[in-house]
């Protein structure tokens, strides 16, 4: 088994990628054009990889492909149903965050219901959705330094099987953390079973506290509603040039010292998470009180360095870099990839989003 899968990737790291493509959209069929259109907000964005047939002209069954704009890439997946086409979904989060690292990416169909996503010495297997098996991730290869290593998930359970080198290991993840092409993350993704361990600790102490956040009209907001990266008027005051260009915002609840959590998104471009007072949006006692809710305090070391991000929901950019042994404070977990954390840079307290694979227990 390990000789087959070995001799695949070879094969497959060696041979040119045939389906990549950089240009217009107009390279698309015209009906998948008309879902991009649909969509909105990618006038600007060209193609930079697709399956085979959709570049051929005459897709079948599934339509998937990348679109790029500078350093943001986008995944759309469409299939087709009783001969008209649908967009299942596009997200961001499905591929690499920088179009350089996704210029090696190949993307294929395995059938009606399947495709994979691959990258030199990593391959990526998902259903398309749209079935009871929605779209998870159901396998995954990477060369190692000791090896191949495939990740699989279990039959009629939730986690994801790791098998490495001779060693294996489950990857605890519960039904709200399941990995789909929709919120699966290339670049964090663990890829040996000292990964997947340390990040099974750390979501055990860490579980996610902060829900889904709650779409409300940004006209609910004071106009001059001030967002902090920290619950502390000292704190960084983040960029708000562009929170009443949306519609709306994400709220998420109320920390019991009088601040509101919230994030509002710029297309699928970036996004912005921070603290805004209690003067500037009203809620009732009542709401107040059902969306109460309280951080975690775990004490935390870079195990590796690493950085910290202020976007984990879009552009995943670098905002800090953060040495090997800083320690931090762990508020809560995010995703099954990051850590939120409050960590001194500089003489500064600041508030982000961690790798988990970077961190461990102090």
């Amino acid at each position: 088994m390990k000789k087959r899968i070995f001799l695949y990737l070879i094969v497959m790291f060696l041979v040119p990628n045939m389906s990549f493509a950089s240009g217009t959209q107009d390279i698309l069929p015209k009906e998948i054009q008309a879902l991009v259109k649909e969509a909105e907000c990618f006038e600007d964005y060209v193609l930079l990889t697709a399956d085979r047939d959709t570049l051929q002209g005459h897709p079948v069954d599934l339509s998937i492909f990348v679109l790029t704009k500078g350093d943001c890439c986008v995944l759309f997946v469409t299939r087709e149903v009783d001969g008209e086409w649908i967009l299942e979904s596009y997200t961001r989060k499905g591929v690499y965050p920088k179009r350089e690292q996704n210029e090696s990416l190949q993307i294929s169909k395995i059938d009606a219901e399947r495709f994979e996503m691959s990258w030199p010495e990593e391959v990526y297997r998902f259903y398309v959705g749209g079935t009871s098996r929605y779209s998870w991730l159901y396998q995954a290869e990477f060369q190692t330094a000791n090896g191949i290593c495939i990740a699989e998930r279990e039959d009629g359970g939730t986690g994801i099987l790791f098998t490495c080198d001779g060693a294996s290991i489950r990857w605890n993840l519960d039904e709200n953390k399941q990995q789909t092409w929709r919120n699966f993350n290339p670049s964090l993704f663990p890829k040996n079973i000292e990964t997947v361990n340390r990040i099974n600790e750390l979501m055990e102490k860490l579980p996610e506290s902060v829900s889904w956040g709650i779409l409300i009209e940004t006209t609910q907001l004071k106009r001059k509603t001030l967002l902090y990266n920290c619950p502390n008027k000292d704190s960084i005051q983040l960029d708000t040039s562009t929170l009443f260009l949306q519609e709306t915002f994400s709220y998420y609840g109320n920390i019991n010292d009088g601040w509101y959590v919230i994030s509002y998104q710029e297309g699928v471009e970036r996004a912005t998470f921070g603290y805004i007072q209690k003067s500037d949006f009203p809620l009732s006692e009542r709401e107040q009180q059902i969306t109460r809710f309280s951080f975690y305090n775990v004490p935390l070391v870079a195990a590796t360095n690493t950085w910290l991000t202020d976007d984990p929901f879009l552009s995943q950019e670098c905002y800090k870099e953060i040495p090997v042994g800083a320690r931090m404070t762990g508020l809560d977990g995010f995703d099954a990839n990051y850590v939120y954390v409050e960590v001194a840079i500089d003489g500064e307290v600041i508030r982000g989003f961690v790798p988990m694979q970077d961190l461990r227990s102090e």
